[in-house]
C-alpha cells in the first residue's frame, strides 16, 4: 500500500508538473499584449507565476526579471507589484518609483488611479480605465505570495509618469547606537550591522510590509543614520540574490558572484554570505571597490566585512545583511625588510616574489642578485642560477598618467605567477598559465601614485659596466637594436659588475635601469642536440637579436606589440661543436 500510494502521489506530482509546463508555454507574454483579452491574460498568467513562487531566491530574482526585457516585460508594457498601502514593491518600469507611495496619483481627470487599481485586485480582479495623454487602461489582480503569504497586488498596463510624487520620508526610527558616520572598528561595526538586523526585520515583519520602503530609503539616505560615504548596508538572500544594496539599487535582483576574488584570491562573497548563512555571523577582511576612492576598481581596498543572517518570515530560509569599513592602508615603511626571497625595487617600495609550478608541484621562485644594477627592473630564476627565467619592472609613470607602470616578459613556457606589495598596503598578482610561450604583460594602471608615493630619496642604481656591448655568453655573442621613428637604433647591453650569467643576457633601449630584453642561450645538445635560444621582451618596440655562435649566425625579428616570448629549440645543430 505503501508502494502504492508513493507512486500515486509521483503520477500526480507529473501530471502538476505537465500542466503548469503547458501553462507556462501558452501564458501570453508582454509583447504579447494588443487589447483588454490579451492585457488580462498576461497579468492573470504572471499571477499564477508568482504564486507557485515557494524559494526566496526566486521570489529575490523577480526584482530584475521585472526590469528586463522578455516575457515580463517589453517596452511599454511592464508589471508592477504594489503593497496595499499604495507603495510600488517593483516597478517594472521605473526603479525610482519604488521609493514612493503612488496611493494619491491621479490622472488627466482627476481620476485616482492606483486607489482604484488596488480596489480592482480586491475585487478579484479588473481593468481600470484612466487617461494619460490619452485614453488608457490597466488591469490589477491581487496575489499571494508563496514564499510569505503576504497579499499584493499585481498591475499591468499602467505607465504614468510619477516623478512629480515625492519619495516617501525615510522611517522615524530611533537613532541607533552607532550611526554609520561612527562605526570605526571592528566593535561598532558590530553594534552597527546588529541594529541593522532587527530594524529590518521588523520592516519585513510588518503588516503588508507597510515600513519597507521607508526602511529602504532611510538605509539609502546619504549622512543618515544608516549610509556615510563608504559605510553602508546589503542585504542578500542565503545564497547571494540581491535584495536590497544601498549604494547600487540597479543590482538588486541579480546573483551576487559567489566565485569572486580579490587580489589576494579571497572567495570574499562566498565566504562572508556563505560563512554568515552557516554560522550566523561572520567576519572577513579582503579587498574590495571603495565607492568613495577613485582609481582603485581593480584593486580594491582593504576592507573589513561583518554579516549577519536571519530567518526570512514565514520561511526555513535565511537571508544576510551585512557592512563594512574600509581600513587604513599601512603606514608608508619597508615591505622588503629582511626578506632574501623577494626582489626590492624603487627601494623599500616594492616587494616582487613568486612559483612556478612543475609536476603539480609549486616552487618559489629565486630572485637574481644583481647588485643594485636597477632600481626599476629585477629577474627571477626557476632551475638554474645561470638561467634567467622571468622578467620584472615596476616604472614610475606618476607624471604621466598617475599611476606606476607594472611590465613583465619571461623566457619560458611553464607556469608561474608573481605577486607585487606596495609599501602602504596595495598588492597585485600577475599570472602565466603556461603550456606555451609566456606573453609579456603590461599595466600601466597598476597602483595610484597617492596610494604609493615615490621614496623621497631614490636609491642609485650600480655601475652599470657594458653599455653599447654584446653579451658575451658561454655558448654565443649576442647583439640587439631597436627600432624608433623607423631608424634601428643598437640597443645596450647590460650587466653588474657583480654578477653576469653564461647563458643569459639583459638589453636595455633607453635606460639602464629600465631592462627591456632577456635573451637566453643554453645547450640542449643532450635533449634535441640542438642548442636553443630564448627571447623575452617586456616592451612593445619592434627590435632585433642577433646570436653569434662563430661560425653561424641566428638573427630574430621580433614585431612591435607586447607578444609570446620567442622560443627556438633548433636554434643550432651541436654536430660542429
Amino acid at each position: 500500500m505503501g508502494s502504492n500510494r508513493i507512486g500515486t502521489l509521483a503520477l500526480t506530482a507529473l501530471a502538476l508538473l505537465t500542466l503548469a509546463s503547458g501553462v507556462a508555454e501558452a501564458r501570453t507574454t508582454a509583447d504579447q499584449v494588443k487589447d483588454r483579452e490579451t492585457l488580462k491574460a498576461f497579468v492573470e498568467g504572471a499571477k499564477a507565476e508568482f504564486e507557485a513562487i515557494t524559494n526566496v531566491d526566486e521570489g529575490a530574482r523577480l526584482r530584475d526579471r521585472l526590469k528586463q526585457e522578455g516575457p515580463l516585460k517589453s517596452g511599454s508594457m511592464f508589471l508592477i507589484i504594489f503593497l496595499q498601502s499604495g507603495e510600488p514593491f517593483i516597478h517594472g518600469g521605473d526603479r525610482t518609483a519604488e521609493n514612493k507611495n503612488l496611493i494619491d496619483v491621479e490622472d488627466d481627470n482627476g481620476k485616482k488611479v492606483v486607489q482604484e487599481l488596488l480596489a480592482a485586485g480586491a475585487r478579484g480582479g479588473g481593468f481600470v480605465e484612466y487617461h494619460d495623454g490619452e485614453p488608457r487602461t490597466a488591469y490589477a489582480v491581487e496575489y499571494i505570495s508563496g514564499i510569505t503569504g503576504r497579499r499584493f497586488t499585481l498591475v499591468g498596463g499602467w505607465s504614468q509618469d510619477v516623478s512629480h510624487v515625492p519619495d516617501k520620508p525615510a522611517t522615524h526610527l530611533p537613532k541607533p547606537a552607532v550611526t554609520a558616520s561612527q562605526v570605526k572598528d571592528r566593535e561598532t561595526l558590530i553594534t552597527f550591522v546588529e541594529e541593522a538586523v532587527k530594524v529590518y526585520r521588523e520592516a519585513v515583519r510588518s503588516e503588508g510590509y507597510s515600513a519597507l520602503v521607508g526602511i529602504r530609503n532611510a538605509f539609502r539616505l546619504e549622512g543618515g543614520d544608516w549610509k556615510s560615504g563608504s559605510i553602508y548596508l546589503w542585504v542578500v538572500s542565503g545564497s547571494g540574490i540581491i535584495l536590497f544594496h544601498a549604494t547600487r539599487p540597479d543590482v538588486e535582483g541579480t546573483p551576487t558572484d559567489m566565485t569572486r576574488t580579490d587580489i589576494n584570491g579571497v572567495r570574499f562573497a562566498e565566504e562572508l554570505i556563505g560563512g554568515a548563512r552557516r554560522e550566523g555571523r561572520k567576519f572577513l577582511e579582503y579587498y574590495y571597490d571603495d565607492p568613495t576612492v577613485e582609481g582603485d576598481e581593480d584593486t580594491g581596498s582593504p576592507k573589513l566585512g561583518y554579516a549577519v543572517s536571519f530567518p526570512v518570515p514565514n520561511s526555513e530560509q535565511r537571508a544576510v545583511i551585512g557592512s563594512g569599513i574600509y581600513l587604513p592602508r599601512e603606514p608608508l615603511s619597508s615591505v622588503c625588510e629582511d626578506d632574501s626571497s623577494s626582489l626590492c625595487l624603487h627601494g623599500d617600495t616594492f616587494r616582487v616574489s613568486g612559483a612556478y609550478l612543475v609536476d603539480g608541484e609549486e616552487n618559489a621562485m629565486s630572485p637574481v642578485e644583481m647588485g643594485g644594477a636597477s632600481t626599476d627592473s629585477g629577474l627571477f630564476t626557476f632551475f638554474d642560477r645561470e638561467n634567467w627565467e622571468v622578467l620584472v619592472k615596476v616604472l614610475n609613470g606618476c607624471g604621466v598618467n598617475d599611476h606606476w607602470w607594472v611590465f613583465s616578459a619571461a623566457a619560458t613556457d611553464v607556469s608561474y605567477e608573481f605577486s607585487i606589495d606596495a609599501a602602504g598596503g596595495p598588492s597585485k598578482v600577475y599570472r602565466s598559465a603556461g603550456g606555451a610561450p609566456s606573453r609579456a604583460q603590461a599595466d600601466i594602471g597598476a597602483f595610484r601614485c597617492e596610494d604609493v608615493p615615490a621614496p623621497e630619496s631614490p636609491p642609485e642604481a650600480a655601475d652599470i659596466l657594458d653599455v653599447g656591448a654584446a653579451h658575451d655568453l658561454r655558448h654565443a655573442d649576442v647583439t640587439a637594436s631597436f627600432t624608433l621613428q623607423g631608424a634601428e637604433r643598437a640597443a645596450s647591453a647590460v650587466s653588474s659588475g657583480d654578477y653576469q650569467a653564461a647563458d643569459s643576457g639583459l638589453f636595455t633601449f633607453f635606460e639602464s635601469s629600465n631592462w627591456e630584453v632577456l635573451v637566453k642561450v643554453l645547450d640542449g645538445c643532450e635533449i634535441n642536440g640542438h642548442y636553443w635560444v630564448l627571447i623575452a621582451s617586456a616592451t612593445d618596440l619592434a627590435h632585433r637579436v642577433r646570436v653569434d655562435f662563430g661560425d653561424a649566425e641566428a638573427p630574430y625579428n621580433i614585431d612591435e606589440g607586447l607578444g609570446p616570448a620567442l622560443i627556438d629549440t633548433t636554434a643550432l645543430s651541436c654536430e660542429p661543436f
